[in-house]
């Protein structure tokens, strides 16, 4: 390339500050997926699979721990904002590091643009069901609206941003227990006793629900954007991407345990915006509870993972382009805020722009083969990482074993979730079933497409990567002397890892989670046996 510009060049004077602590990252993390995911792929996959969607949920789990912690290795070995793109960028051979980083950029922000986009229209919906008086606003402009409300939360800074998350994931856990209470009464037996494996469950269609069920976890791994703006990061990170996987898995077996007693798989199924809650008028379980579940969703579960969507994708775009992968404009931070402005405003104007003609659903549709791609990417960089640099530090690591077991799942689920979305797709645009899933994988692929276009048309203004040990030593090295004080806690100027108290607190805390986690889960693999043998 005949630019060769070294990427500190692009590093920025004012830096990401360092507030977020581990509860606040598990939260964060959990509501990068949790929404709908839970209240509406969730119930479709419980549809297809009948009792065993229990099951599933514990292989969707096993399969994101494997990325997770391939995940929490990164963000330990970069702990800066942007942390898998660095995986990527250094992963790599250099002359290959930029077109695999764009070749997973354009299909990140595509997929994150339909998911987000897909929250904040359904907030818009259950704004709509708790305030009857809006029903006249058109869903998109609510849904604008929300954006605006989330982006400016994003940048006026991580503290806030963290805090918001955390009030608002709260007050879902909260909402999720109380319309539990109420809505259990109202669960029935013969529901339960039905099949565990529901009838007509074929290989394929078992594929597609746990394709389904998994896209409750998508997310989760991405949580190493933050590594920049983390506290600790090398002591918090791999504890919060265990407890996150394991919080996201027992709020979904809390909803869908009691959503298959509550109502048959064609109401749990039905192209409706609110499974749940139509789940929870069937049963009778009454207005509060239905109340109760809206409000879960409208407050505690679509604002928080637009929220973290809006909140990584920024720190992504910040990341490549201080890389020098991007414009620089979109590597500048607020001044006065420390937070990635100009790209948080990009990624802003995106949505609007996907949401106001209503391109979310074209978005959706590609999912499938843009997901695979991202983690395919992402994992493969993570072997070429150990193979290419065994003897870098690497504070958490783990088996090589483990990314290939996820490029494996990475693979395989699409397959199934693909049929799933093709049958969408058919009965959407009144084709065939086979014409529906070619829409779906051309959908994805033309994101793939572009992201090339895009690579060959712009590579020669990249800049070529740093090795790697230039990198870790000069270019983003990190001076963690203990004794700087919390309040100039920087990305560059901080402590990495806790030590004392600190130390103390976070182990107890992790520990405390983890028990509880833990013994929820027993109670649910006994429910799940229970269920089998009923």
């Amino acid at each position: 390339m005949a630019n060769s510009k070294s990427a500190g060049e692009h590093a920025p004077s004012v830096q990401p500050v360092r507030k977020i602590g581990f509860i606040e990252l598990v939260l964060i993390n959990t509501g990068l997926t949790i929404g709908c995911g839970l209240v509406v792929f969730g119930p479709m996959a419980a549809s297809i699979a009948g009792p065993s969607i229990l099951l599933i949920l514990f292989i969707a789990l096993g399969i994101s721990l494997a990325l997770v912690m391939s995940m929490a290795e990164i963000a330990t070995i970069f702990p800066f904002s942007g942390g898998p793109i660095y995986s990527i960028r250094y992963g790599f051979p250099p002359k290959t590091a930029n077109f695999f980083l764009v070749i997973v950029l354009i299909p990140m922000v595509a997929l994150i643009l339909g998911s987000g986009g897909t929250e904040a229209l359904a907030f818009a919906y259950y704004v709509k069901y708790l305030i009857p008086s809006l029903a006249v606003l058109p869903d998109a402009l609510i849904a604008c609206l929300l954006i605006l409300v989330v982006c400016g939360i994003n940048y006026i800074g991580v503290k806030i941003f963290a805090r918001t998350q955390f009030y608002l994931l709260i007050f879902m856990l909260v909402g999720l227990i109380i319309w539990g209470v109420l809505a259990i009464p109202h669960t029935q037996m013969e529901l339960y006793k039905q099949p565990f494996f529901s009838e007509g469950l074929t290989p394929l269609l078992f594929l597609a629900a746990l394709g389904l069920a998994y896209w409750a976890f998508v997310g989760t791994e991405l949580g190493g954007t933050l590594a920049g703006e983390t506290k600790y990061p090398l002591t918090i990170m791999p504890k919060a991407f265990i407890i996150s996987a394991l919080l996201i898995f027992l709020v979904n077996a809390w909803v869908l345990g009691i959503a298959i007693g509550l109502a048959p798989a064609e109401v749990l199924g039905a192209p409706t915006a609110a499974p749940i809650a139509a789940a929870t008028r069937y049963a009778g379980a009454g207005g509060l509870a239905i109340m109760i579940i809206a409000l879960s969703a409208a407050i505690g579960m679509h604002p928080p993972t637009l929220n973290a969507n809006l909140s990584e994708t920024g720190r992504t775009l910040y990341a490549t382009a201080k890389e020098g992968a991007l414009p620089k404009w979109f590597g500048n931070l607020s001044p006065k805020f420390k937070t990635p402005g100009n790209a948080l405003i990009f990624v802003a104007i995106l949505f609007c722009a996907v949401i106001a003609p209503n391109l979310v659903m074209i978005l959706g549709a590609g999912a499938c083969a843009m997901s695979a791609v991202i983690y395919i990417v992402l994992m493969l960089s993570i072997i070429m990482l150990k193979i290419r640099k065994p003897n870098i530090e690497r504070p958490f690591k783990i088996h090589i074993a483990v990314p290939i077991l996820a490029i494996v799942f990475s693979a395989a689920l699409p397959v199934g979730l693909t049929y799933y979305i093709g049958t969408q797709v058919a009965l959407e645009m009144g084709v065939s079933q086979t014409m529906g899933e070619i829409i779906s994988a051309v959908l994805g692929l033309l994101f793939i497409v572009i992201a090339v276009i895009i690579y060959f048309v712009a590579r020669k203004k990249m800049d070529i990567p740093a090795s790697i040990e230039e990198f870790k030593e000069k270019v983003m090295k990190v001076d963690d002397d203990e004794t700087i004080p919390e309040e100039e806690w920087t990305e560059l100027r901080a402590p990495l890892r806790a030590t004392g108290d600190e130390l103390k607190k976070i182990n107890k805390q992790y520990h405390i989670l983890l028990t509880i986690c833990l013994v929820l889960m027993v109670i649910t693999a006994a429910f799940t046996a229970y269920l089998y043998f009923l």
